[in-house]
């Protein structure tokens, strides 16, 4: 084990100042809304900035902070969900769970480091502690936010899977059915069977990407940590 990765366990174990992150490019979204001529030019940034609100609401954590580590920090987008899920149970601070992350340690090795080797029925520690793989940790963790924050049961989350639509495409879809009270089948036909973009479907409800953000995350308390 290289002696960074040594240090960093070290810190973990035993909590003191965190490492600093290095920041890196920005992958800054340049088409952030409705073009009737290019109606799909605005999906990447409206399904991006709805969830990054989403993992802003369920970790209390400012979306500003979510963005720089995501978009110019350069850290990986499963990464950063499972280092925030960590932080809640482990209360260990992001910086030094990601820093560690960044330099090799896994994430398995970090929850054993951090202590929390006893998962008890929490199927993503399980998961994390068993060495799945980031796409599994990181699904199971959007399923939790999802849940939490629209209250809806795993079945629904289950079904709308097997339609074919990832996590970002379902928090938008239960975003939408929430601000405009649309039916999920109708709002699914929309996509699907219509063939709308993501954004005309916003904008036909008369929704904006700031709209649809700043609805997710009513009702959070964001802190800066």
């Amino acid at each position: 084990m290289n002696p960074i990765l040594l240090v960093l366990f070290f810190l973990l174990l035993f909590p003191g100042r965190s490492p600093a992150l290095t920041p890196g490019n920005c992958h800054c979204f340049r088409h952030r809304s409705y073009d009737a001529g290019d109606k799909f030019v605005a999906d990447a940034y409206l399904l991006t900035t709805a969830f990054n609100s989403l993992i802003a609401h369920v970790f209390a954590v400012s979306k500003e902070t979510i963005i720089m580590k995501k978009m110019k920090g350069g850290i990986d987008g499963n990464d950063l969900l499972i280092g925030l899920y960590l932080q809640e149970k482990t209360t260990r601070p992001l910086a030094l769970l990601l820093s560690i992350r960044e330099n090799g340690g896994s994430w398995q090795q970090i929850l054993a480091a951090a202590g929390n080797s006893q998962t008890g029925n929490d199927p993503i520690l399980a998961a994390i502690a068993g060495g799945s793989n980031r796409m599994t940790v990181q699904r199971l963790i959007t399923d939790f936010m999802l849940k939490k924050r629209y209250q809806c049961q795993q079945a629904t989350l289950a079904r709308l899977r097997a339609t074919g639509l990832g996590g970002k495409e379902i928090n938008l879809l239960l975003a939408l059915r929430k601000q405009s009270g649309t039916p999920l089948a109708q709002l699914v036909a929309m996509i699907s069977n219509q063939k709308m973009s993501w954004s005309e479907t916003a904008h036909h409800f008369g929704l904006t990407p700031g709209e649809v953000g700043r609805w997710i995350l009513k009702g959070a308390t964001p802190q800066v940590r």
